[in-house]
């Protein structure tokens, strides 16, 4: 007699490292064991998971992980540095734009406040104190 593994259930779960779409399947293998294996195609987490039928977990391996189809589209390797580049020198430039905003604002107003001042000088200068 052979020890085969039969796949009962196949899906799609979320990973628990990065909580993006992983694939998970539902192993049968003798002895009344059952594994339950997530593989995730973003982080490569993997997690397995072997448990009696009874309910009470196995600590120790049954039999090795099952061997996961490779990526139809392989995902290219992300590299931190040029993103996270590109995220602050999209920053530094928002921030800059942004100052430039509130600085014409400060303009703007001051000159408003200064106006006023001037408006209010000539009507004491002209003997009305504005009641």
């Amino acid at each position: 007699m052979t020890n085969v593994s039969k796949v009962v259930e196949r899906g799609v779960t979320r990973c628990p490292r990065c909580v993006t779409t992983a694939d998970y399947a539902f192993i049968e293998a003798d002895f009344n064991v059952t594994r339950y294996e997530v593989r995730c195609r973003s982080c490569d987490e993997f997690y397995s998971e072997d448990s009696l039928s009874w309910g009470f977990a196995v600590t120790h391996d049954v039999e090795p992980a099952m061997r996961w189809p490779p990526d139809c589209e392989p995902v290219a390797a992300r590299d931190w540095r040029v993103e996270l580049r590109a995220r602050l020198d999209d920053s530094a430039r928002k921030g800059r734009q942004r100052a430039e905003a509130i600085g014409l604002r400060a303009q703007t107003l001051a000159g408003h406040a200064r106006a006023g001042l001037a408006e209010r000088l000539r009507g004491v200068r002209n003997g009305q104190t504005g009641g």
